[in-house]
């Protein structure tokens, strides 16, 4: 049907979170193209799509030289494949690449997943960010959003018009792959267990995890807490290796590393919790957790909240706060277990209402058709 150049800063991230979309819009007649930054998952994207590395795509940097070469990059990149549409995720692609199609004329969406630990923060950057994005987000077709907040904060700020905007809940999650059903629980549980699934950033609430969890141990010290997701070096607000070790060496919690089993360690934990303060799109931690049947406990913020009905499928506590972080955790340790079942089977029911992934892909391969017609029009029209 059309030519799809998919544009984002790493290999890993867009197999991971942007495989299964890639892979059904593959199925309904596009072609796929892959341009990111090369890493370990070069290969598994060779092996389903045609793959385009990167060079001057670096996930961190302000160097301006540096910028202008991936906008030039991005520029004979577009040129060269000629493609139907750009579909453009993370900060950079949004920027020079939408400045790359707009000059070259070429239909270019961008996808936000999030506005990140850039706009967490105050100051110069985040006010030229914010420029930056003005000027990329203009030159798009559509902007596509992954929850109402940062639509929200965009058109408040008016870095955008509503009339090119589209929000949809979330990038979705397999409820067929992602069934409490399906999954064995791994032989190692200890008792009633709590587990943080996600990216080792202080905005993701890990610290207060780790603190809550020692409050929680004091009167219940069999409890376990459990943190699963990678150490990201490369990230300001990341957290050291060193200090994990630390948390570890003081009882509150077990470091689980990374895994390819995530879905066994879902089904094994009592409680999946997310702190987070970042800028979230749509959690994906929190949406698998729910599609296994899992209450949840998350922070009343950007993308978390979206996923709870606060009583219903879990809690929802205020940021940073460590003491009802730690109620909360108290709160499910001390409910009997047909309540909390209740609330996991709700979180499954919610998420196969508001949340599969097959509703969400139809609608965004009906936002990328409409983009190319709407285009084709304007063009036969001139």
């Amino acid at each position: 049907m059309a030519r799809l150049l998919f544009v984002s800063n790493t290999a890993r991230g867009i197999y991971i979170h942007r495989g299964s979309l890639m892979r059904f819009l593959k199925r309904e007649g596009h072609d796929i193209i892959v341009a990111t930054s090369p890493d370990k998952s070069a290969e598994s994207l060779e092996r389903e799509f045609q793959f385009v590395p990167i060079k001057r795509l670096a996930r961190r940097g302000t160097n301006v030289w540096q910028d202008l070469l991936l906008a030039l990059e991005l520029y004979r990149l577009y040129k060269a494949f000629s493609p139907d549409l750009i579909v453009q995720y993370t900060v950079k692609p949004h920027i020079y690449g939408s400045i790359a199609a707009g000059m070259l004329g070429a239909r270019a969406i961008s996808v936000i997943t999030g506005l990140g630990y850039t706009f967490v923060n105050t100051g110069l950057l985040t006010l030229l960010v914010k420029y930056m994005y003005k000027l990329g987000l203009s030159l798009n077709q559509n902007v596509i959003f992954v929850n109402r907040d940062d639509h929200a904060d965009l058109l408040n700020e008016g870095i955008l018009c509503e009339e090119k905007t589209l929000v949809l809940p979330g990038e979705g999650v397999d409820t067929e792959a992602f069934s409490p059903d399906l999954v064995a629980s791994p032989s190692d549980k200890r008792g009633f267990s709590f587990l943080f699934v996600g990216r080792l950033l202080s905005h993701k609430g890990i610290d207060e995890y780790v603190k809550a969890a020692g409050i929680v141990k004091e009167k219940y010290p069999e409890t376990d807490f459990l943190v699963l997701g990678p150490i990201d070096r490369g990230n300001p607000a990341g957290i050291s290796e060193a200090a994990v070790r630390d948390w570890e060496r003081q009882g509150n919690i077990r470091y689980l590393g990374i895994t390819d089993k995530v879905k066994a360690h879902l089904q094994a934990c009592d409680v999946v919790v997310l702190p987070s303060y970042y800028r979230e799109g749509m959690p994906r931690a929190l949406l698998e957790a729910m599609a296994m049947a899992k209450p949840v406990i998350t922070t009343d913020n950007t993308g978390c909240r979206e996923t709870v009905e606060d009583g219903r499928n879990g809690f929802m506590v205020p940021i940073k706060d460590v003491t009802a972080l730690a109620s909360a955790m108290e709160r499910m340790l001390l409910m009997d277990d047909h309540e909390r079942r209740s609330m996991g089977q709700y979180s499954r029911v919610k998420v196969l209402r508001d949340f599969d992934e097959r509703d969400i892909f139809r609608t965004f391969n009906d936002a990328i058709c409409n983009a190319i017609k709407s285009r084709q029009s304007r063009d036969e029209a001139l």
